[in-house]
C-alpha cells in the first residue's frame, strides 16, 4: 500500500463515527474528568435555552405557577374583531338564539315590494281560476272575456278558412277590370315557368316560330363559334392551301425556338455521342479548380483518410498534457476503486 492510501484510510476511520465510539468505549475508563471551565459552562447553559426538549421539561414543570396578566386593550380589542368576523363564532351566536326571534311588522316598502310581486307572478294569477276549477265552479263570462274570445276567432287561420269553406258557393265572380287583366297578363309575361310551358307546347304541335334576323345572327355566331365545326372545315379544305415561304424574321424565331428547346438539345446529344468527342487538355485554371473541389469534397477526404489512416505516426504528448492526464488519473474514482480492489 502507498503512502497516500494508508493515509486516506486512517482519514476515514478518524471520521467514521462507528469507529470513534468504538475507539471511545474501549478508552473512556483511563480518562480522568476535568472540571468544565467557565466557557463550557456558558456554552452549556445556552444549548439547554435554546434546545426545545429542555424547555418543554421546564414549561412542564412550572405550569401551574404561573400568573395570568391581564390582555392589553389594543389585544382585547384585537379579540372582538376577531369573534366578529369569524364565521364559527357568527353561527354559534345564530344557533343560541334561534327561539329568541320576534316577528317585526313588515315596512310599507317591503308591503308595496311584495303586493307588487304577488300581481306579477304567474302562479298568484292562475291561483284562482284553479281553485275555481277545483271546486267545479265557473265564472260567467264579462264582456271582455267574450270580445277576447271573438277577436281570437276572427284572428284563427283555422276558423277563417272553416268560415270560407263555408261560404265560398255562396260567391258571383265579377269580370276583372281591366287593371286586373293588366296585372295578370304581366305576371304570366313575367313568369318563367309559365313562358317554357307555352314554348314546350308549342314545340309539341311541331308549330315553330318564323326565325327572326337577331335569331338567325346569333345561329350563325354559335355555328361559327363551334370548335367541331371548325374543325371539319378545316380537315376538309386543309390540301387546298398553298404554302408561302417563311419570312426570314420567321425562320430566325423558330432556329431561336429549336437551339432553346431541351428535346432536340438532347436528341442531338444522343446521336453525336456514339462517334466520341476527343478531350482538350485542361487549363491550369481547370485544374486549380478540379483540385480545390477534391480537397473541399467529403467524399475524397475520407477516401484519403481510409488509405492513410494504418500510416498515421502518433506524436508523443507535451509536458502540459502528460501532466493533466496524471492528475485525472490520480483524481478519478475509477482508478481510485481498482488500485483498491487490486
Amino acid at each position: 500500500q502507498t503512502t497516500a492510501l494508508q493515509h486516506a484510510k486512517d482519514v476515514k476511520d478518524m471520521v467514521s463515527e462507528k469507529k470513534y465510539k468504538i475507539q471511545y468505549e474501549k478508552m473512556k475508563d483511563k480518562y480522568t474528568p476535568v472540571a468544565d471551565t467557565p466557557i463550557l459552562i456558558r456554552a452549556k447553559r445556552a444549548y439547554w435555552n435554546a434546545s426545545d426538549l429542555r424547555y418543554k421539561e421546564t414549561f412542564q414543570k412550572t405550569k401551574g405557577r404561573y400568573h395570568t396578566v391581564k390582555d392589553a386593550l389594543d389585544i382585547v380589542y384585537h379579540r372582538k374583531v376577531t369573534d366578529d368576523i369569524s364565521k364559527v363564532k357568527y353561527k354559534e351566536n345564530y344557533m343560541s338564539q334561534l327561539g329568541i326571534w320576534s316577528s317585526i311588522p313588515d315596512r310599507p316598502e317591503h308591503f308595496h315590494h311584495r303586493a307588487v310581486t304577488d300581481a306579477v307572478s304567474d302562479v298568484k294569477y292562475k291561483e284562482d281560476l284553479t281553485w275555481l276549477k277545483g271546486i267545479g265552479c265557473y265564472a260567467y263570462d264579462t264582456p271582455d272575456l267574450t270580445l277576447a274570445e271573438q277577436n281570437k276567432t276572427l284572428y284563427s287561420k283555422y276558423k277563417y278558412k272553416e268560415v270560407f269553406e263555408r261560404t265560398k258557393s255562396n260567391f258571383k265572380y265579377v269580370a276583372d277590370c281591366p287593371i286586373n287583366r293588366h296585372f295578370k297578363y304581366a305576371t304570366q309575361l313575367m313568369n318563367e315557368r309559365k313562358y317554357k310551358s307555352s314554348a314546350k307546347m308549342l314545340l309539341k304541335q311541331g308549330c315553330n316560330e318564323i326565325l327572326r334576323p337577331d335569331m338567325l345572327t346569333a345561329l350563325y355566331n354559335t355555328h361559327m363559334w363551334s370548335q367541331i365545326k371548325y374543325r371539319k372545315k378545316y380537315e376538309k379544305s386543309k390540301d387546298k392551301f398553298t404554302s408561302v415561304v417563311d419570312t426570314p424574321e420567321h425562320l430566325r424565331t423558330t432556329k431561336v425556338n429549336k437551339q432553346i428547346s431541351d428535346i432536340l438539345y438532347k436528341l442531338e446529344y444522343n446521336k453525336a455521342r456514339p462517334r466520341g468527342y476527343t478531350t482538350i487538355h485542361d487549363t491550369p485554371m481547370l485544374l486549380h479548380v478540379r483540385k480545390v473541389k477534391d480537397e473541399v469534397s467529403d467524399l475524397k477526404y475520407k477516401e484519403v483518410y481510409q488509405r492513410n489512416k494504418s500510416n498515421c505516426t502518433i506524436k508523443p504528448d507535451a509536458v502540459h498534457i502528460k501532466a493533466a492526464k496524471d492528475a485525472y488519473k490520480v483524481n478519478t474514482n475509477l482508478d481510485y476503486k481498482k488500485q483498491y480492489e487490486a
